[in-house]
């Protein structure tokens, strides 16, 4: 700019060469921000008369104002912290082993094996591509060069590979006809159906979705409920993922205590066993509560629908 604010000679400079000045800001919602506009209004004010002609109009970015009434509302759901637990979880080894263990007993304990031809149907695969292109943002399903991104192929993939049947919640593997004579591995059966699972949900870091803001929470919202519309088996891996690890609501407030004790007696504490134990009971109650699935896609209906009308709003409805 071509004075300096805090700078009251050069502030005076830039107003005698200029009877009327009309300076706009815009800031996001940030405290911070806040104050910091707030502050400088103040100084220009107390500059003295030679400024009087100088005026300051603050204004909120209406985007990120958009962005904290839809983070308010999924709060108000309790769902904002279950999504952020969600992704912060994800990136511990330990918690997302036994989550991959989980879900290969799921498939284990519920596969059956046909002989026959795969079908050839891509209704699954179509319900996903909407799913994931309701905001208008197709940062899931093509690159910044227009090709399919890796978690699409991946999905692609899974769709073919992992069968399932929605009335009986059994997994299907076809084995080629041809093995009619032949015995079927039923761990590389296994194999075969969950492989693609793993890699299309859990192959990729999610991004983290953050709390108080709208940062991540879609991407967050797709990856969900790509794991809910296949078998539901993202949804019910986590709602026993605390039992299968041995982690009770005793055991984690145990850790809890140990950690202020040590606290208080000033020695050094790591609380990241803690925490994730945490997150991983707080996950496992959330999802016991079979009606989150479809809460979760409702939100995301809904959030679609308020995003395209926001991009459209502010003139990038193609954005």
């Amino acid at each position: 700019m071509p004075l300096k604010f805090r700078d009251n000679k050069s502030l005076g400079d830039f107003c005698k060469g200029s009877a009327l000045t009309l300076c706009t800001m815009t800031h996001d919602m940030a405290s911070s921000n806040v104050s910091a506009v707030g502050v400088l209004t103040k100084h220009i004010e107390e500059s003295g008369p030679a400024c009087d002609g100088f005026l300051m109009h603050a204004e909120r970015c209406l985007t990120h104002c958009i962005h904290i009434a839809k983070s308010a509302c999924l709060s108000l759901s309790g769902n904002a912290s279950m999504l952020y637990s969600l992704s912060r979880m994800l990136a511990n080894n330990q918690a997302l082993h036994n989550l991959i263990k989980a879900m290969r007993k799921s498939v284990e304990q519920n596969l059956i094996i046909k002989r026959a031809v795969a079908p050839t149907d891509d209704t699954m695969f179509n319900v996903i591509l909407g799913a994931w292109g309701i905001d208008a943002d197709n940062a899931l399903l093509k690159t910044g060069s227009g090709s399919s991104t890796s978690l699409l192929n991946d999905s692609k993939t899974m769709c073919q590979a992992s069968r399932f049947d929605a009335e009986t919640k059994k997994w299907i593997f076809f084995a080629p006809p041809s093995q009619v004579n032949g015995a079927i591995d039923r761990g590389a059966a296994v194999d075969a159906v969950l492989d693609p699972i793993v890699r299309a949900l859990l192959g990729r870091r999610w991004e983290t979705a953050a709390l108080s803001r709208w940062t991540g929470v879609m991407s967050t919202l797709k990856r969900m409920l790509l794991g809910t519309l296949w078998n539901n088996i993202l949804p019910s891996c986590l709602s026993g993922l605390s039992a299968s690890m041995g982690i009770t609501e005793e055991k984690v407030k145990s850790m809890m205590e140990e950690a202020c004790k040590a606290v208080r007696e000033g020695q050094p504490v790591d609380q990241s066993s803690a925490t994730s134990c945490a997150r991983v009971l707080k996950l496992s109650v959330f999802f016991q509560d079979e009606q989150r699935s479809w809460q979760l896609g409702i939100i995301l209906l809904c959030a679609g629908v308020a995003d395209r009308l926001h991009w459209s709003v502010i003139g990038a409805p193609n954005r």
